[in-house]
């Protein structure tokens, strides 16, 4: 299992791949150009373990980069809003303006708060899943990076797992809701992605046809 400060620098490493695009490709290879604008990361559950490792690992002096003094990081707490809440997240979003997401917000227990309020780890986390991606997707947020958990792969399954096994079997009754709300980060990823390719694919048809 990887370790909180593992777990940061795979995500800051993810975020770090966009600081380059595409801008052309073919059979011979493909073009990159360094972007230039400034990023603005937001990273909800940024008091949460995993954040504060993130946080430690980006004031780190020998992670610092020409790159990453373009970079404005933003550690957000419950303090800051209620991301269950529509208004609130949005006005978190308003607010900030985020170019990149670091999702890590969820509603979490123990093992025996979770058997006894699945049906409330549901619908919260669902709550908080879909207002910090919905609004990322709104506001044109250029990547968003979900953190998932072990908890969430199918009770009965074979061992190594990877992330193609998640949706193979329901996970175990003992937290079920907290794993579906999970689960469906994936799925609203997958309809997110594929909702703004057609977005393009419309607006690109609609140019040609002028």
């Amino acid at each position: 299992m990887s370790s909180p400060k593992d777990l940061a620098a795979e995500f800051v490493a993810w975020l770090v791949g966009d600081s380059w695009r595409m801008i052309s490709f073919g059979g011979s290879g493909v073009a990159l150009e360094m972007i230039e604008d400034k990023s603005v990361i937001l990273v909800t559950g940024g008091s949460g373990l995993v954040g504060q490792a993130i946080k430690a690992l980006v004031e780190e002096k020998e992670c610092q980069t020409e790159y990453s003094k373009k970079e404005t990081w933003i550690f957000l707490s419950s303090k800051d809003g209620d991301l269950r809440n529509k208004l609130q997240t949005e006005a978190i979003f308003e607010k900030h303006k985020p170019t990149h997401v670091i999702h890590l917000a969820a509603m979490v227990g123990g093992l025996f708060h979770n058997m006894a309020h699945n049906l409330d780890f549901l619908r919260e986390n669902m709550s908080i899943n879909d207002n910090v991606l919905y609004y990322s997707y709104k506001t044109k947020v250029r990547k968003v990076v979900s953190c998932l958990s072990t908890c969430i792969f199918p009770d009965k399954t074979t061992y190594p797992i990877d992330e193609t096994m998640v949706h193979n079997g329901p996970p175990h009754p003992s937290n079920y809701g907290y794993s579906y709300a999970k689960r469906m980060i994936d799925i609203l990823n997958r309809l997110g992605e594929s909702h703004q390719i057609i977005v393009r694919l419309r607006d690109s048809t609609s140019r040609t046809l002028r």
